[in-house]
């Protein structure tokens, strides 16, 4: 992706990061087709992923606000790049992106609020 800051993602940076984390291909072609940027990526609530995007799948849902969630808070850490914190969990999360599983949801979130 050219842009750090996914605020400032395309639809195509999008699409590209959300087929990196392994979601479906109808949910990336809905996030295309809707021509959600990262402006919008970071806005968006578990009811536009529902009945606008149409991930039917509460626990696709929910996973996919997780992972909005570390975007936000790696966004706001990226400012200040000489953060010791931004620069650990960056490298955490890139250590942990293969092997993130749904049941690590919880794990996750728990560090995003403690971000914030």
């Amino acid at each position: 992706m050219n842009h750090p800051n996914p605020k400032e993602w395309s639809t195509t940076a999008v699409c590209s990061w959300a087929n990196d984390l392994k979601y479906t291909t109808d949910t990336v072609a809905s996030l295309l087709a809707n021509s959600v940027d990262g402006d919008v990526l970071l806005s968006l609530t578990a009811t536009e992923l529902r009945d606008e995007l149409k991930i039917r799948s509460i626990a696709e849902r929910r996973r996919f606000l997780a992972d909005i969630n570390v975007l936000k808070a790696l966004s706001s850490l990226e400012s200040d790049k000489n953060n010791s914190l931004y620069v650990e969990v960056k490298q955490s999360l890139r250590q942990a992106s293969n092997t993130l599983t749904v049941s690590d949801e919880t794990f996750m979130e728990d560090i995003v609020l403690s971000l914030q």
